[in-house]
């Protein structure tokens, strides 16, 4: 306890004040960490939809070849044989 009495007032304020300081800095460096970590998860969710958009419309496609293809067949190749070649174009 002499140590502390042995201090000047002025560096004993300079003590008071930096602690809250310091941990005002941890828990906003702590804060900004966070939020970059989800600005990248964000950036991972934007390229999935992008992803699932494009099979999507693989799907769509898919599906309509192939009820293109079944009209085809079960009119024994009379119907649907120029809408299947653009469709599979």
């Amino acid at each position: 306890m002499k140590a502390l009495q042995n201090i000047s007032i002025k560096t004993k304020l300079f003590i008071m004040i930096l602690l809250p300081i310091l941990g005002i800095i941890y828990f906003s460096c702590e804060k900004v960490l966070e939020k970059m970590d989800q600005a990248e998860q964000m950036g991972q969710t934007t390229e999935l939809v992008a992803a699932a958009v494009k099979f999507s419309t693989l799907v769509h496609e898919t599906q309509k070849e192939r009820g293109t293809t079944a009209v085809f067949l079960g009119s024994k190749g009379e119907r649907f044989s120029a809408e299947l070649k653009a469709q599979r174009k």
